[in-house]
């Protein structure tokens, strides 16, 4: 039998194809979508987790380690290149990638949230007894494409504004994250316009590959304990001075 409910306040954690966003606003356009498309390798596995900046299309290849496989993707912004010649460009990948041989390959896609900064001065992540959180808000980080740190902060957000009352919950809400989480995705966004594109890669990868104090602040920065916000700060008191300024262009660059 069918059953009907009227609940007192809706909130949408369904994520980037969230049927609470389409039924209270829109859905996503094309151009603030990303697609993370790839091949999971079952039956292997590795100790090492590998990161390949690509620029056209602008993104990055991965292969992140799993205990009976490896999840091997790449991700783009959407409209950069169709998903069909992603997928050719990952198995041309992966038929290189010595850990990944003999392996049983799935493939999987789906769809990330990539809004500009320009985006956000129309978005709506909530109304009268209603709300977005995580994907679903579009809160994720453009250059990186992480959202999980931004998904469970906005439930906190969310969760806190609740516990003040339902009536007033969403005004309250969009002013956490005005103030918090919004300002660092436009940062993001900005950076993104030339990220891929210049040479702050290439001295990303060095220094990385270098410097310790350089590789705690990028995991910081993809786990979302680093805001945008201070990144010049904290690299230039690793003393990778170059990587600082190059930042500091990148910035110029997208205002």
């Amino acid at each position: 039998p069918r059953h009907s409910w009227t609940p007192r306040f809706v909130v949408g954690a369904d994520g980037a194809n969230s049927l609470v966003r389409r039924r209270t606003g829109r859905a996503f356009p094309l151009a603030q979508i990303s697609v993370a498309t790839g091949l999971y390798a079952h039956g292997v596995t590795s100790s090492d987790i590998v990161v390949e900046f690509v620029a056209d299309p602008q993104g990055y290849i991965w292969s992140f380690p799993r205990r009976d496989h490896l999840a091997i993707g790449i991700c783009a912004q959407a409209g950069d290149a169709p998903v069909a010649r992603l997928n050719e460009r990952i198995r041309t990948w992966v038929s290189g990638f010595a850990p990944a041989r003999g392996a049983r390959l799935e493939p999987y896609a789906w769809p990330i949230p990539s809004l500009t900064a320009e985006a956000w001065d129309t978005e709506h992540p909530a109304g009268d007894r209603w709300a977005l959180v995580g994907d679903a808000a579009g809160l994720v980080d453009p250059v990186t494409r992480e959202g999980i740190f931004f998904a469970l902060r906005s439930a906190e957000m969310l969760a806190s504004a609740l516990g003040d009352g339902l009536a007033t919950a969403g005004t309250r809400y969009v002013a956490h994250l005005g103030r918090e989480i919004v300002p660092e995705l436009r940062r993001a966004a900005r950076l993104k316009r030339a990220f891929f594109r210049s040479g702050f890669t290439r001295l990303m990868v060095e220094a990385l590959s270098s410097s310790p104090p350089v590789a705690r602040v990028m995991a910081d920065l993809v786990a979302g304990c680093q805001p945008y916000a201070t990144l010049k700060r904290r690299l230039l008191r690793t003393f990778e001075v170059r990587l600082a300024w190059r930042l500091l262009m990148l910035e110029m660059r997208g205002r």
